[in-house]
């Protein structure tokens, strides 16, 4: 049930006078909310991901907020959908909006504060992908990486290029190369994923991009089926520098800018069982998909 209050504006500067910076902060660059998720628990299963890595760090729940930075397709517009409806109650989880228009905050009793920063998911003319995170703002997909990356950028989202399943080889892996020996260390990060082979070597791309400074940002990357549901909040970085909760897009941006590489991660990637046949289970939708088009 949405709850009616005053205008968001108000909400956010009531909200933010009492929020404070946050010392310990565990991002998951790489989240789609599918259509396929249900939003409460969408939200339980990343509180508990984010739980379950704070423990690790020796922290409490109460002294950690986790950020999940949407990556939404372009037929994927749920951010606006919360946005536009908060303040809101979903579930037991009380969604607010921030002093950005591209985050949100949501909290429930007992669970860690959650960040909800908007971002998009681009294909490129040459079917390779580009995150853009921390925007409103959407691209088209189908236009050259190098020009999608520059828009990216204008906005003053981080531009990502992440890794993706046999997609960095051949033709596509040069291009990756050229963009990672091309760019200055602030104009591109890479991405790592929670979809990869836990036992598999390390990406050699994202190892260069490492060498020439480039950060590289992991993320879970849940896949559309609703048991990949579990996987939000489950693989990322811990945000090397405070977050402030008033502003948690500007505060990743920030922090990134300053931050040491490698980054610190946090949870696990997907084991020998989960990596096949999550993969053959993509691969026959994607068939599905063209065969009914």
């Amino acid at each position: 049930m949405k709850t009616p209050l005053p205008t968001s504006s108000e909400a956010a500067s009531a909200s933010a006078s009492t929020a404070a910076p946050v010392a310990v902060a565990l991002v998951d660059a790489h989240v789609h909310l599918h259509a396929c998720f249900d939003l409460e628990q969408a939200l339980a299963q990343a509180a508990r991901n984010f739980r379950r890595a704070m423990m690790g760090l020796g922290v409490s729940a109460a002294d950690a907020v986790g950020c999940l930075m949407l990556t939404e397709t372009a037929r994927d517009d749920r951010f606006r959908a919360m946005s536009q409806a908060t303040p809101a109650t979903i579930g037991r989880w009380r969604v607010e909006p921030t002093q950005e228009p591209c985050s949100l905050t949501a909290r429930a009793a007992g669970e860690p504060l959650i960040a909800i920063v908007a971002g998009r998911q681009v294909v490129t003319r040459e079917d390779l992908e580009v995150l853009a995170l921390g925007t409103t703002q959407r691209f088209d997909d189908g236009e050259p990486i190098e020009s999608t990356l520059q828009r990216v950028r204008e906005a003053g989202a981080l531009a990502v290029v992440p890794w993706g399943f046999g997609k960095w080889t051949g033709r596509r892996g040069r291009i990756v190369r050229g963009l990672i020996e091309q760019a200055p260390p602030q104009g591109l990060c890479l991405g790592d994923n929670g979809g990869r082979w836990r036992w598999g070597p390390y990406p050699r791309l994202l190892r260069q991009a490492q060498d020439r400074g480039l950060t590289v940002l992991p993320g879970s990357d849940p896949l559309p089926f609703p048991r990949q549901i579990h996987r939000l909040g489950g693989y990322g970085f811990v945000l090397p520098g405070a977050l402030d909760p008033r502003t948690p897009a500007a505060s990743v941006r920030r922090a990134l800018g300053h931050a040491a590489r490698p980054l610190r991660c946090f949870g696990s990637r997907q084991g020998t069982f989960g990596f096949v046949y999550w993969q053959v289970a993509m691969q026959l939708r994607k068939r599905m998909e063209r065969f009914s088009r």
